[in-house]
């Protein structure tokens, strides 16, 4: 369809055009199909994404929105003048200026709309509003997502055979989708829509991709080829968009991994066969091919392709042969092991129900013929019973002699002939059989010796334990003891192979939730995190020496040591952070630097361990320049910036930038640099960029993002900001009491009062829970302050402080509190314990330093300054205290 640019002022409908010529034009309504009535599930009536009446043709009428993605809104309308019910996808406001994102967009409803099949939900217009933003409308789907008739399962068996149905409709579809060559690259149950008459259509192809003829999807590269593509887009072309290579689209529980890896090289039909084969798997077992505790440890076994739980859950489940065959060749790792598109997956299965249906035929034509031969039998049995009365009635003793010995002559006779042709088959079979296990058991010893070379591999235990088991098949009742006893040392180190390799994978999968999820923790908590995540893996930092947790680290393989080191500097990372002791923070980094044999990195350990100012932040921007460099993990990487931020060099900013275009997908890469640039008044909005891309990767992230909204005088945004956290972390009273803050310093007193309410009861609770943890009752003293009960919050910091002394926020909001009473002893009494504990904060030896000289003890105050400067030799302030004190002495 053409493009069209609607009027400022709408155009009539077609009805009301043709009233002007004729009386009487007819309106027909049919009667609606769907078991409700009223408007439909809308959720926002008067969505500020909805054009005004003048911004659209007279006949759609738009009730209100009932969904929105990431790119764009669904607005559910009404076409009056054909009197039936439209979806009209509207793109966001906020991406009317993105070329990309408009020209996806457009290439969506392109491909819907030539994708004219009954499993695609057709495409009715596409046009531009006035603002130039584009939109399409296409057929209202009422009915539910195949997810919620997942969902409603209690058991997999449930409801299977309609299951089966719909999964060899969306077969279809994608079939002709690959033959017009496009891949979906999202298909999953929730984007699969069931009607009530058992329509079944493919929802949301706006990460589909065109390939051309012959080719892969290259975001880069999608219709640059001579071949034509059998689908024509706006990017099919020399308009082609040039997306980042490498990025990630999709679902993770049913994506293929070279499409987790953002392999787009690799990427074609296959991958929407993968997909395929982890709905028919969630199917038949209940579950997806890839499943965990959050979106990141699915996404490292999808990055992975670590099937082991699927694969046992298609072993267990009571499915078909061949239907769980499919389902796992569907979803090998390697896309040369999958069928090669949808239309060979839809034979496959479309195969297996032909032989469903044929052997329920053949089992019914089996029960007629047996009926029937039971019915003959009996009635020969009963001719035979009186055949043998009449025999014996008649016969003579002598006849019978006689028939006797020639029957037995006869039967030793037969013993003689049909045994030697016995002995000689199994013998025969015998020695087959003995070949067949050799064989089997030398591939079982092939591919163990390949896993004792990368033991961390858990997928090559795997495939050697799946050779066990063909042994196992070929063995049968074999009484080979020899090979049965081989067979047994093989299982024994396989089994414990793939268990150890297990065990570091969940370790490893845990530090990396702990990396990954500590933007909303505080230090203290993501240190104790680390803490037991080493012990339970039996290295326990702070009570064994570096060398005693080398020893253990370098029990397991190579590479498992090569990937927990990034963890160990980042752990040392947070304690520094933290302000902890010189001796604590650098223990993790003593076993990294012990356990690391490459000098590039131990060179760089030492730089962040000793710092010397300036003459520092040269050295690590020389080791910047190193070739080394572009190999570091994004922990490695922090560790640089970090070291450079507090040499105060400013090559710190570029060496983030560098980093984020590096590490695109990586939250702590986009937040640090978020955190240094929002230091920086005249890179804030680039700041709030990097915010911004970190909360999509971590949506509880999001709390310094709208500080600094706030800062930048966009409070609105601040506010929804907070909001849309809080809805994220409900049982955070830290967000909810910021909030409320928040709108106390705006103006809405009895709201902000409400939340903060809200916030100090959320904070009570978890103490309640948690009755020793400080930094909650270091939020509980923060919301108290804010509402305004001093007393209060002098308690709680106390209380925080009796368990951590030098809890940095405690004691920093409680010495401010009791400097402003004029309580100098209670200031003292908090920061001789806190520096104790944390001696390395110059902070307090400088809060300290004031609290004594307003006592009168000048040479404690000296002392104190003193060991400020000497913790941060930049700091001018505590150079100009120092000379104040001193002068008096001169004078």
């Amino acid at each position: 369809m053409m493009e069209e640019t609607l009027p400022a002022t709408s155009a009539p409908g077609a009805l009301t055009k043709l009233a002007e010529t004729i009386a009487n034009v007819p309106r027909v309504n049919l009667r609606d199909t769907e078991p409700f009535t009223g408007p439909g599930p809308i959720v926002r009536p008067s969505s500020a994404e909805m054009p005004s009446p003048t911004d659209r043709p007279a006949r759609l009428q738009l009730l209100g929105e009932v969904a929105r993605g990431g790119m764009g809104v669904i607005i559910k309308g009404r076409d009056s003048d054909l009197g039936r019910d439209l979806a009209v996808k509207v793109l966001l406001e906020q991406h009317r200026e993105n070329p990309d994102l408009i020209r996806r967009f457009v290439e969506e409803a392109q491909i819907s709309g030539q994708l004219q099949h009954p499993g695609v939900v057709p495409v009715y217009e596409l046009g531009t509003l006035a603002d130039r933003r584009p939109y399409f409308a296409m057929k209202l789907v009422k009915g539910r997502t195949l997810a919620a008739l997942l969902a409603e399962r209690s058991d997999p068996a449930e409801d299977l055979p309609r299951l089966l149905g719909i999964f060899e409709q969306v077969c279809l579809t994608m079939a002709y989708a690959h033959v017009r060559g496009v891949i979906h690259r999202d298909l999953k149950p929730s984007n699969i829509m069931v009607g009530s008459f058992g329509e079944v259509q493919v929802m949301d192809w706006g990460l589909a991709k065109v390939l051309p003829q012959g080719g892969v999807a290259d975001d880069g590269e999608a219709g640059l080829s001579e071949n034509p593509t059998l689908i024509q887009t706006g990017r099919s072309g020399e308009d082609a968009d040039h997306s980042q290579a490498g990025s990630i689209m999709g679902t993770p529980a049913y994506m293929p991994p070279e499409q987790a890896s953002g392999d787009l090289d690799r990427l074609d039909e296959r991958a929407d066969v993968f997909a395929l084969g982890s709905i028919l798997c969630e199917m038949l077992t209940g579950k997806p091919a890839f499943t965990g505790r959050s979106s990141g440890e699915i996404h490292r076994k999808a990055l992975r392709g670590d099937l082991t739980e699927a694969n046992d859950r298609l072993d267990s489940c009571a499915a078909d042969a061949e239907l769980v065959g499919l389902a796992r060749e569907c979803l090998a790792s390697e896309p040369e092991d999958r069928p090669r598109n949808a239309g060979e997956v839809t034979e496959r299965f479309t195969a297996y129900l032909a032989g469903v249906q044929e052997r329920l035929r053949a089992a019914e034509i089996a029960r007629v013929e047996a009926q029937a031969r039971a019915d003959e039998e009996a009635k020969l049995r009963s001719l035979a019973d009186a055949l043998a009365q009449k025999a014996q009635a008649h016969a003579v003793e002598e006849g019978r002699r006689r028939r006797l010995q020639l029957g037995l002559a006869a039967s030793v006779l037969a013993l003689t002939i049909v045994g030697g042709l016995a002995t000689a088959t199994y013998l025969h079979q015998r020695q087959a059989r003995a070949s067949q296990v050799e064989l089997a058991l030398n591939e079982a010893t092939l591919l163990r010796d390949q896993a004792r070379e990368a033991p961390d591999e858990i997928g090559r235990w795997q495939a050697t334990g799946e050779a066990i088991r063909r042994v196992e098949v070929a063995l049968g009742d074999d009484g080979n003891a020899l090979a049965r006893l081989r067979l047994g040392d093989l299982r024994r180190e396989v089994e414990a192979g793939a268990s150890a390799a297990r065990r570091d994978r969940e370790w490893l999968d845990a530090l990396a939730e702990i990396r990954s999820g500590h933007l909303g923790a505080r230090p203290s908590v993501t240190d104790v995190a680390y803490t037991e995540a080493f012990r339970r893996a039996g290295i326990d930092v702070d009570l064994l020496t570096p060398a005693e947790a080398v020893d253990r680290l370098r029990a397991r393989p190579a590479a498992v040591v090569l990937q927990v080191l990034p963890y160990l500097d980042g752990w040392s990372l947070v304690r520094r952070n933290d302000k902890q002791p010189l001796e604590r923070w650098r223990r993790p980094l003593d076993v990294a630097r012990a356990a690391d044999s490459d000098a590039y990195r131990n060179r760089l350990r030492e730089l962040v361990e000793h710092p010397d100012g300036r003459n520092q932040g040269e050295a690590l921007r020389a080791l910047v320049q190193d070739e080394h460099f572009t190999k570091l993990s994004p922990t490695s990487v922090l560790q640089f910036a970090s070291a450079l931020k507090e040499a105060r060099h400013p090559a710190a900013v570029g060496l983030l930038v560098s980093a984020a275009q590096h590490y695109p997908d990586d939250v702590w890469i986009n937040y640090s640099l978020a955190e240094t640039l929002a230091e920086l008044p005249d890179r804030r909005e680039e700041a709030v960029r990097y915010y911004t891309a970190a909360r999509a990767l971590r949506p509880e992230s999001a709390h310094n993002l709208a500080h600094l909204l706030e800062r930048m005088g966009r409070v609105d945004e601040a506010l929804a900001t907070f909001r849309a956290l809080v809805k994220v972390r409900p049982t955070e009273a830290r967000n909810i009491g910021c909030l409320g803050t928040m709108l106390l310093g705006h103006e809405h007193r009895e709201e902000g009062l409400k939340t903060l309410d809200r916030a100090i009861a959320t904070a009570r609770e978890a103490i309640r829970r948690r009755p020793g943890d400080a930094g909650e009752l270091y939020v509980l003293g923060y919301l108290l302050a804010a509402r305004e009960d001093p007393d209060g919050a002098i308690a709680a910091y106390r209380d925080a402080l009796r368990f951590d002394p030098g809890h940095t926020g405690a004691v920093t909001d409680l010495v401010t509190m009791l400097k402003n009473r004029g309580d100098q002893d209670g200031v003292i009494a908090v920061l001789r314990p806190a520096i104790r504990v944390r001696p390395d904060d110059d902070w307090s030896h400088q809060a300290l330093s004031a609290a004594l000289q307003a006592k009168g003890d000048h040479d404690g105050a000296i002392a104190e300054i003193r060991e400020a400067l000497r913790l941060n030799p930049d700091e001018q302030a505590y150079r100009t205290r120092l000379d104040a004190l001193l002068k008096p002495q001169k004078d």
